[in-house]
């Protein structure tokens, strides 16, 4: 499954670039449904980064759901590809 989303942000590209990309971890505190995000690996080579990162949510399961649903349930793992141009 892709999932995708786009944002309008109004600071410097380098910055939100370098940001989303490297600091991730340290960003997720401010985001109120995500527990954390942890970096599983990173890989550089040359212009290209590649990371696989683990997110966890931090949401109450509903009572009739928590039979179905489990905490680890609320987690995905996120494989980005960066590469910088220019």
């Amino acid at each position: 499954m892709r999932i995708q989303s786009e944002s309008i942000i109004h600071h410097p590209l380098e910055r939100v670039y370098a940001a989303y990309r490297d600091e991730l971890p340290e960003i997720a505190a401010y985001m109120p449904d995500i527990k954390d995000i942890q970096v599983l690996s990173r890989e550089e080579e040359g212009q290209t980064t590649r990371l696989h990162n683990l997110w966890r949510a931090q949401r109450e399961i509903p009572s009739f759901a928590s039979s179905i649903l489990k905490p680890d349930m609320l987690q995905w793992d996120d494989h980005a590809h960066w590469h910088k141009s220019g």
